[in-house]
């Protein structure tokens, strides 16, 4: 379980972390919050999962994505950010959920 902890701690700094706040470490930015001047549609959905697939990719390795998806939620203005995924170490193979609103709560 400590691994767990450690994973959803690590991913929302990911989500959270904006750029120039993480000392000697710039490039360890999310720029999701930067979509959020950007009209809310599908398309742009596709792009922040993208980029956040790729923000992933680099900076938590240690889980296997088995899903993620952005939903836009125009009339909210905000998407709900859904991550499924497991742990590489982790030998039950259990699957865990990562769930963050970008945008208005």
């Amino acid at each position: 379980m400590d691994d767990y902890n450690a994973i959803q701690n690590s991913l929302y700094n990911i989500f959270t972390t904006m750029r120039g706040k993480r000392r000697f470490l710039n490039e360890f930015a999310s720029i999701l919050y930067d979509e959020l001047f950007e009209q809310i549609t599908v398309n742009r959905a596709e792009e922040i999962r993208q980029i956040l697939y790729s923000m992933l990719y680099r900076w938590e390795d240690r889980i296997q994505i088995l899903g993620l998806y952005v939903t836009p939620y125009p009339d909210k203005s905000s998407y709900i950010i859904e991550l499924i995924y497991s742990i590489k170490s982790d030998i039950n193979q259990s699957i865990y959920n990562f769930k963050y609103i970008l945008g208005s709560k």
